[in-house]
């Protein structure tokens, strides 16, 4: 599966979640799916110092926020 080419079919909400310091995946390779992505509903969120894998456990509150959010949007 190609993901940028997986991304341009999808219609539902997506969150696309990365660390800024991922030293293994590249946080402009998340950037690239996002433009990719032609849902209506999506968002980026880019979690500041977190490495690969790592997101929630570096700023738990922010990160749950950020989540909730994200639904709250989609339910309106």
């Amino acid at each position: 599966i190609n993901p940028l080419q997986a991304v341009k079919n999808i219609k539902l909400p997506i969150i696309f979640v990365h660390g800024d310091k991922d030293g293994i995946v590249p946080c402009s390779m998340c950037e690239n799916l996002y433009n990719a992505c032609s849902s209506d509903n999506k968002k980026i969120y880019i979690v500041k110092d977190a490495h690969h894998g790592i997101a929630y456990l570096k700023d738990r509150n922010e990160y749950v926020q950020e989540i909730k959010k994200f639904f709250s949007y989609i339910k309106e």
